[in-house]
């Protein structure tokens, strides 16, 4: 199985937010500042992707930022779609092979984060997207909200899972064309932690621990491609480990 990571989200999510915080309803505009009409005609309208925003939680922040005052604190989701024959999607892993809906598009949908100030009309019309490690929430920096920074972090990694205070991306699982499992080679690196670990989890250590590990495709480590090697330096040569050991 595979389950594809579409940074297409992100893209999404951005402009999704540059039309929906423009302004407050007070009158004062953000102002922010739109790309230039595209060169190629825009899709019809029934072929174009259909979001959905579902706002989960508002809040304060503590404190206030300069001139710019309160900032809020709003978190929700929102579910878009992408189209698998739209060639500028091909950098999606397997997006062909994933489920569609009836609009013949890929679904996904995605946890978000968004900081703003609560006046919109002392946002600088910027808003900053930052893309998030490991599901991690970037917080508000002080230095950029007394300028009126508009701040979105939204999860685009599908292998994370559901904890608190992560952001999490749900995207479907690709098969193949006749619904067997797709295979293929995983790596993964195990860095013990303490000297006396004798044992890791599959995947472990401090840079792939948060993730969900995908299912082995066979028990049996005889088989070619199923090869375990260690090393005490990253640029060390790897030392094979045989299976029967």
């Amino acid at each position: 199985m595979k389950r594809w990571s579409p940074l297409a989200a992100t893209v999404a999510s951005a402009a999704l937010f540059l039309s929906a915080c423009g302004g407050s309803g007070g009158g004062g505009g953000g102002g922010f500042v739109l790309p230039p009409p595209a060169t190629t005609p825009p899709p019809a309208a029934s072929e174009a992707p259909k979001f959905k925003l579902a706002i989960t939680k508002t809040e304060d922040v503590a404190g206030t930022f300069g001139s710019v005052g309160v900032y809020e604190k709003i978190t929700g989701t929102f579910t878009g779609e992408v189209d698998p024959r739209d060639p500028h999607n091909a950098i999606i892993q397997d997006l062909s092979l994933a489920p569609r809906n009836a609009n013949g598009k890929v679904e996904y949908s995605s946890d978000f984060v968004l900081f703003k100030p609560k006046d919109m009309g002392k946002a600088n019309g910027v808003l900053r997207y930052d893309a998030p490690n490991r599901g991690n929430i970037v917080n508000l920096d002080p230095y950029f909200a007394s300028r009126g920074y508009v701040f979105l972090t939204a999860a685009w990694q599908g292998d994370v899972p559901a904890a608190a205070g992560k952001l999490t991306l749900q995207v479907p699982v690709a098969r193949n064309a006749d619904g067997s499992t797709i295979t293929g080679t995983y790596r993964a690196e195990l860095l013990p932690t303490a000297a006396t670990s004798d044992s890791l989890p599959l995947p472990g250590g401090p840079y792939n621990a948060a993730m969900q590990a995908y299912a082995t495709a066979s028990l049996d480590n005889t088989q070619p491609g199923y090869v375990l090697t260690r090393r005490i330096n990253e640029a060390d040569a790897r030392q094979l480990i045989p299976a029967s050991d």
